[in-house]
C-alpha cells in the first residue's frame, strides 16, 4: 500500500559502486515523478511508504519488518541487560548502606557506653572529693579552713553567683 508517488513504479536491482567493491546490490525503485527518479530502498531514511504496490515489495516490507523486529527485540535485551546490571548495583549500594548504618549505631552506642562510663566514674570520684570537702568543712571550727574549703564545695556543686555569695556572706560575720 505506497504513496501516490509510488503507484505504478518499477522495481530493479543494480549494484552500487565500482565492480571491484563487494557490495550487496540495492532495490531501487522508480518513483514515476517527472525524470524517473530513483529512490534505494536499503537507505535508512527512505520512508517504507515508498515501496511499490506489488507482492515483490510485500515480501521486500515484510522482511524489512522483520529485521526492525529482529532489532528492536536485540535492542530491548539490551536495556534488560542494562536494567538487570542497574539492579545489581543499586542492592549493591543498599546493602553496603545498610552495613554503614549498623557500623555507625554500634559506634555510637560504644561512644555513649565509654561517655557514661566516665562519667560514672568521674562522679564516684567526685563524690567521694565532695564528701571528704563537706566533712573538713563541717568539723572545721576555723572559719579560715571553711573559707578554703567553700569555693571547691560551690564548684562540686555547681552553685550559682547569689548560691556562693550567701555562703561566703554566712561566713564573714
Amino acid at each position: 500500500r505506497g504513496s501516490s508517488a509510488s503507484r505504478g513504479a518499477a522495481a530493479s536491482v543494480s549494484s552500487r559502486g565500482s565492480p571491484r567493491h563487494s557490495r550487496k546490490p540495492s532495490l531501487t525503485v522508480e518513483t514515476g515523478a517527472p525524470g524517473g527518479a530513483l529512490v534505494d530502498l536499503d537507505d535508512p531514511e527512505v520512508p517504507l511508504s515508498m515501496a511499490p504496490p506489488d507482492a515483490g515489495s510485500s515480501t521486500f516490507l515484510l522482511e524489512q519488518l522483520r529485521a526492525e523486529l529482529d532489532e528492536s527485540r536485540r535492542e530491548a535485551s539490551r536495556y534488560a541487560q542494562e536494567l538487570a546490571a542497574a539492579r545489581e548495583t543499586l542492592q549493591n549500594v543498599e546493602e553496603d548502606r545498610a552495613a554503614q548504618a549498623r557500623e555507625l549505631e554500634a559506634a555510637l552506642g560504644y561512644v555513649e557506653r565509654q561517655r557514661a562510663l566516665a562519667e560514672s566514674a568521674a562522679a564516684a570520684v567526685n563524690l567521694e572529693y565532695l564528701k571528704n570537702c563537706v566533712l573538713s568543712y563541717m568539723s572545721s571550727g576555723d572559719v579560715t579552713e571553711q573559707r578554703r574549703v567553700m569555693p571547691v564545695i560551690a564548684t562540686i556543686l555547681r552553685f550559682s553567683r547569689e548560691e556562693a555569695s550567701a555562703v561566703e556572706r554566712r561566713l564573714a560575720a
